[in-house]
């Protein structure tokens, strides 16, 4: 879950990861470090204002995803066009201020 996250490009702190996981707090801090120590996590800031980002392994990962997965196609092609249609109809002038 705190890996998911950090992939997703949030940021997880160490009160988050304990209040979610519940292990002990000392447990909680080794485990945020080890993941730090394994390229999974970077940790950010000291003590009180400290957060986990994604680390190199993950950005990997992300770019990975980002760079496989096909771009979306527009649902709507006509869309634009048909409101620059009716704009015309309605005898707008490009000045005007748009419909949406």
């Amino acid at each position: 879950e705190v890996l998911f996250e950090a992939l997703l490009g949030f940021r997880v702190t160490r009160h988050s990861y304990i209040s979610r996981i519940e292990p002990e707090e000392r447990q909680g801090t080794r485990d945020l470090a080890r993941l730090a120590e394994l390229g999974l996590l970077e940790a950010h800031g000291h003590t009180k204002g400290r957060f986990y980002a994604a680390g190199p392994v993950l950005v990997g990962i992300r770019g990975e995803i980002r760079t496989s997965r096909k771009p979306l196609a527009d649902p709507y092609p006509a869309l634009m066009g048909e409101i620059k249609s009716q704009e015309a109809l309605a005898g707008r002038k490009k000045d005007a201020e748009p419909l949406f």
